[in-house]
């Protein structure tokens, strides 16, 4: 999962790796499927947890990081995907 974030700082891409389900799932004592319950503060703290271990935000406390944060938002997976061929090619 990619997320968006818009922070008073610039824009950054957050990849979210297996261990930030685990962080998110450790922290809120939740399955990672809460996050379709749509609570902002869980999409928040999943693009947080991202961003630190990428070492794109310092070491802030979450509240410290979350009040510099304009939006979060489910990136277009898709962006990095290679387009398939054509699907009709020329024939001999």
């Amino acid at each position: 999962m990619n997320l968006k974030v818009v922070a008073t700082n610039g824009t950054f891409e957050a990849r979210c790796l297996p261990i930030d389900f685990i962080d998110f799932e450790e922290h809120f004592d939740k399955p990672v499927t809460a996050l379709e319950q749509g609570r902002i503060t869980h999409l928040y703290f999943l693009a947080f947890t991202a961003l630190r271990r990428a070492n794109k935000i310092d070491d802030v406390d979450f509240k410290v990081w979350a009040a510099t944060v304009v939006s979060v938002e489910q990136a277009d997976d898709d962006a990095d995907a290679i387009p398939p061929l054509e699907s009709n090619q020329p024939t001999g």
